[in-house]
Parts: C-alpha cells; structure tokens; sequence
C-alpha cells in the first residue's frame, strides 16, 4: 500500500514527440534499404506535414533534415528509377518551401546514379544546372563527384567518358579561379572518371585512364593538390580501363603512335608489389590483370610466365578469390591452370575449380566487400 501511495504522489510525465523525434525514427527507417523502409520513412514525414497543418505548432514543422533523410531512404531503396523519382518529387517540395541545400541535390543525383535508368547522367546534371542557375544553392566535391558517378552509369551515352571528364575539368577550373576548398577535386573525383573511362566504349579508354592516374600522383607530389593522391580502387579502375580494352595498343588520332597496355598493366604491378608501396594489391587487383592477360597478351610468347608470376605472387599476399581463379583459367594454357590449381582444388572431370579446397593460406586475406565503383 506505501508503494502505491509513492508511485501516486510520482509527477506524471508526458513526453511529446516534434520534428527531431519524426526525424530520428525516419533515419533508422532509411537504412533498411527497400522499398518498405523508403515508403516508411516518407509516411512519417506525411504524418509531421498533417500535425503541423492541424495544429500550427512549430515543434512539428518539418525542416530540411526531415525532407533530406526521406530523400536518402529512397535513394538506398533500390527500386531503380522509381526511386529517382520519388526523391525528385521530394526535392520539388523542398524547394517550393526554400528548404532545398546541396545535401539535397546530392541525395537525388545520388538517388539517379543508383537508378540503372540509361540517361542517369543526364537527370542528374539537368539537377546541378539548376542547383547553379536558378537557385542560392552551390555545389561541393561530392555534387560533381556524385554527377560523374551517374554519367559513368548512363548506357545510353557513348560520350559518358567524356562528359564525366569534362565535369571533373569544370571542377578544376572553378576550385583554381575562386579558391574554393569545397568544390575542390578529390582522389574520389578522380577515380569515378577513371571508372567512366573503364565502363565506356571510348577507342583510347586505357590511356585516358593512365593520363589521370599520373595526373593524380603529379598533383599530390606537387603538393598542388594532395587530396588526389591515388588509392588502391584507382589503380584497379586503370587495370580495368586496360582489361576491357579492344586493342592491345592504343593509337593516337593519327595512328601513328600509340600506348602499349601491356606495359601499363606490368609497370602497375611491379609498382604495387614494389615493397616501398604503401598499397598492398587486393584480388580485385591481381583477378583485373589476369583478366588482362586472357583479353589482351594471351598470344605473346611471354605471357605464360608473368600470369603465372602474377598467381603465385597472388597466393603468398592470400589474395586467391573465386574471380582470381577464374581469370586465371581464362589467361593460362590448360598445362599451366592444371600446373597451379591444388590436386584436392581440382575437378579432373570437367577443369573446374572448388575454391572452398583451396589452401586456406592462399585465401586468407580475401575481403569480399562491395568495391565503391563496379568491374565489368
């Protein structure tokens, strides 16, 4: 009975939930990744636009964070172009209420970018347009960036390479005539052009690819820029760039002169093996020189010995993944594949692989995470 006496003397608490409440559970609800999760977030935002109509109180007004987060869960949907649309449709309220900011034009671009649709690039850069012409907002690193991820993506343009590039030039001019750190061109920047060139049809997609790379590393040695020191998803991209190209040499305009890929490819490696390299090769790295290997060099008297080089070298960093193996089936005569694959790895029947009985020495270090930008 004392107990029940205390606990009715106790002051009653409300609590009342306002925007940051709304905003919090939107949050959680857009990093569920799909459409149920996306259609979640947004009916609580209807929910925050109902109660500040009903009630005129300004603890429910959604602000600029609410609309973003939405924006964001459909962005992370994967409902492909649907999505785009839907964030877009966002972004118009937000800018009917002047609530629009660069968070929410990136989240759009970025929603575009994921959405598979062959002109994403050209959505996404209808978007920066009108970010700059017709409204206060101005853009950073990320909107460019963001942008040329959507223009790498956009099958429906053979010029995507080249439009992606002419954006990280824009980038460039404008950090060098206003001084301005935000807009300023990053490794990110860099490699997402590198990855455009790595994706396209462009004739001379390699060497395009290598004259960035060693742009990159002039500018961080330089010191001029060293946010553009190249990681190792640059340097993949370059051997990507190089992996599905068509020619084994690249002329120039005039055929007359040309890049050897071949050299790029080793001197990549040599390069990323060299023990003074603070990079170490991953198997994203070792499968794309295979791969290489199989589509460019298989015919050269030399090849047999440096893919064989490259998978012994791969099996003592423990880089050896389903897609090394693979490659290394495609660039290896049947001698030398049967020659390097374990007896208890091996399927005599039929030349396959089991990559489960490989040594577990040779797998160890293999990190299957999702790679920023897509091999093909």
């Amino acid at each position: 009975d004392d107990d029940d006496d205390d606990d009715a003397n106790l002051p009653k608490i409300t609590v009342k939930p306002n925007v940051r409440t709304y905003s919090t559970v939107m949050d959680a609800w857009s990093h569920g990744k799909d459409r149920e999760s996306a259609e979640r977030a947004q009916d609580l935002l209807h929910r925050l636009e109902q109660l500040y109509n009903e009630t005129g109180d300004e603890s429910y007004q959604p602000n600029a964070i609410s609309y973003n987060t939405v924006i964001t869960a459909w962005a992370k949907s994967g409902t492909g172009s649907e999505s785009a649309r839907r964030a877009e449709e966002i972004l118009e309220t937000m800018k009917r209420k002047n609530l629009a900011d660069v968070i929410s034009y990136n989240a759009v671009m970025h929603a575009w970018a994921r959405s598979g649709e062959p002109n994403a690039g050209e959505r996404a850069e209808t978007l920066l347009r009108t970010m700059t012409d017709k409204s206060n907002v101005q853009p950073n690193a990320r909107t460019y960036t963001t942008l040329i991820d959507a223009w790498s993506r956009s099958t429906a343009d053979d010029s995507r390479a080249r439009r992606a590039h002419a954006l990280l030039n824009e980038m460039e001019d404008l950090w060098k005539s206003t001084g301005n750190e935000r807009v300023k061109p990053n490794c990110i920047s860099y490699s997402a052009v590198i990855n455009a060139y790595a994706l396209s049809k462009e004739h001379r997609k390699a060497t395009m690819a290598c004259e960035l790379l060693k742009r990159m590393v002039q500018l961080y040695t330089s010191g001029e820029n060293v946010d553009a020191k190249p990681s190792l998803v640059t340097y993949n991209s370059v051997l990507n760039a190089c992996a599905t190209s068509t020619r084994a040499v690249e002329r120039d305009e005039d055929g007359e002169s040309g890049v050897n890929l071949k050299h790029i490819v080793r001197s990549i490696y040599k390069e990323l093996t060299s023990p003074s390299q603070n990079l170490r090769p991953d198997h994203f790295t070792y499968g794309t020189i295979l791969k290489a290997c199989a589509n460019l060099f298989c015919g050269e008297p030399d090849n047999p010995k440096f893919v064989q080089e490259v998978f012994e070298r791969c099996c003592e960093d423990g880089q050896v993944s389903f897609g090394v193996c693979y490659q290394l089936r495609q660039a290896a005569t049947s001698e030398l594949y049967r020659s390097l694959i374990p007896e208890d790895a091996y399927n005599a029947e039929n030349g396959h692989f089991s990559i489960k009985d490989m040594p577990k020495e040779w797998t160890r270090n293999v990190q299957e995470q999702r790679r920023r930008y897509r091999q093909r």
